[in-house]
């Protein structure tokens, strides 16, 4: 990777290594100093800091990014590089300077554990570029949650939603940082109705759309761009998944657990469950 005038942005996991990302970054900071390389340090302070760093940067407009970690952080930056919708991930350079216990990463790609030899690496010109993986997935599963409120707070729009990171699932989903697919149904009006219905209100905004659980993790969108959204809505959630509703905590805190339908071609739509209480299961059952 070619090292010159342009900023790098170095996220830094202090912890990495029982400490020695801390402990050792002032020597990799003189290490790339030396080096001529340019860049702007940033130390994670919670888990999955480093994907919100990542997107922040590439949003910021860095393109080239140092991690200073083990496996564990750089996890975290390809899951931020895939969640970004700036520009396409191979847009983006990534070295990594391991401080890590495993560093698996770094020995399959005959990356040196030693510091100087990491630097050094970064002088080449040129890139790898490193194949994921491939899923196929179907088109199918869908979550419909209500919105009970909105209000806008510092230039924020916030959508508040009877539903949250309980009752929902889907890949990204790292404090709503993940754009999915999302419709808008107008409110009071049944979904059949909905689907030949036009929303008259046309007003586009960006939501962060929230959770009913009391805590700043139930984020089911950061950042979204819906028209027509007010209180009493329906958001549609598409694609996901047959299983996601299944995977979140469905009794967390004694919420409401939700409806299921089912549809196939052969019977149509079925009503599964219907949506109910379940304060009930965590009481003490009263003996007459």
């Amino acid at each position: 990777m070619e090292a010159d005038k342009v900023k790098w942005f170095v996220i830094v996991n202090p912890v990495a290594g029982g400490g020695r990302g801390l402990d050792h970054f002032p020597q990799i900071s003189k290490l790339l100093r030396d080096a001529h390389i340019v860049c702007e340090p940033v130390f994670t302070e919670h888990k999955f800091h480093a994907t919100e760093l990542t997107v922040t940067a590439v949003r910021e407009g860095y393109r080239r990014i140092i991690v200073v970690g083990g496996d564990g952080t750089l996890h975290e930056v390809v899951n931020g590089l895939f969640i970004q919708q700036e520009v396409c991930p191979d847009e983006v350079l990534v070295a990594v300077v391991a401080v890590g216990t495993g560093n698996d990463w770094v020995r399959t790609f005959g990356i040196s554990n030693r510091y100087q030899d990491a630097v050094k690496a970064m002088q080449w010109k040129g890139h790898v570029t490193v194949e994921l993986g491939r899923a196929l997935a179907a088109m199918c599963g869908y979550y419909l949650t209500k919105v009970e409120d909105t209000k806008t707070s510092d230039g924020i729009h916030y959508c508040i939603v009877d539903g949250g990171c309980h009752q929902l699932n889907y890949d990204g989903q790292i404090k709503g940082m993940y754009e999915p697919y999302v419709k808008v149904l107008p409110k009071e009006v049944s979904v059949k109705v909905a689907e030949v219905s036009e929303n008259k209100n046309t007003e586009e905004k960006t939501w962060k759309v929230c959770g009913s659980l009391c805590t700043l993790n139930d984020v089911l969108c950061n950042e979204i761009t819906l028209r027509g959204l007010e209180k009493g809505s329906i958001l549609v959630f598409e694609r996901t998944g047959a299983y996601s509703a299944m995977e979140g905590m469905a009794l967390f805190l004694s919420h409401e657990l939700p409806g299921v339908v089912l549809y196939s071609e052969e019977e149509g739509w079925i009503q599964a469950r219907v949506q109910q209480e379940t304060y009930k299961l965590n009481m003490v059952e009263q003996l007459s």
